[in-house]
């Protein structure tokens, strides 16, 4: 929600805005705040989601080209629509803006939001999934011997079914697929 509000006023502030200063001066006037508030609810709802079940240790291999991807396609995405409805065609400033606010916001949550798998839900990659939001799972056999195990969880969330990746260590995957089970309703 807070993505869908921060991108929507980057678009406003490059479109109305006159001039590169105008644009740092918005951007960082509305973006701050947006990506403030960001940051302290998502710390407030992972702090609401209770005690930890299991914290999943670091594996070999992160979700990052998948997340590095999107992010390419939502700028190009922002570019194409202001450089059509902009005149002056000003568009990086606000978004750079919105680059570094997000980077620095999520390098902070990756600090204080433990991988793990908790009373309330699932924290992965900075997202809190609620328990009963969960519709399935299912483990993932890699190609080739490695020394994780992913699991596809098929979660809901705004009217959509979404789709994360857990990666798991060999030696947690017993005790993380009884926790799962345990608490998706499958």
């Amino acid at each position: 929600m807070f993505n869908v509000i921060s991108i929507g006023a980057i678009i406003v502030i490059m479109t109305v805005s006159k001039s590169y200063q105008e644009d740092a001066k918005w951007a960082l006037l509305i973006l701050i705040p947006i990506i403030l508030i960001k940051t302290i609810y998502t710390l407030y709802r992972y702090n609401k989601m209770g005690k930890q079940f299991i914290k999943l240790k670091k594996t070999s291999i992160e979700n990052s080209i998948v997340s590095t991807f999107v992010m390419f396609l939502v700028a190009l995405t922002i570019i194409a629509i202001t450089d059509l409805l902009s005149k002056s065609h000003r568009i990086w400033i606000p978004f750079l803006i919105y680059l570094a606010l997000s980077t620095l916001s999520g390098q902070y949550l990756k600090k204080h939001m433990l991988k793990c798998l908790m009373d309330k839900g699932i924290c992965i990659d900075n997202r809190l999934i609620g328990w009963t939001k969960v519709h399935s799972y299912k483990w993932v056999i890699p190609q080739k011997k490695i020394d994780f195990a992913s699991a596809e969880i098929s979660y809901s969330r705004y009217y959509f079914k979404h789709l994360i990746i857990m990666t798991v260590l060999d030696e947690q995957k017993e005790e993380v697929d009884q926790i799962l089970k345990m608490m998706i309703r499958a």
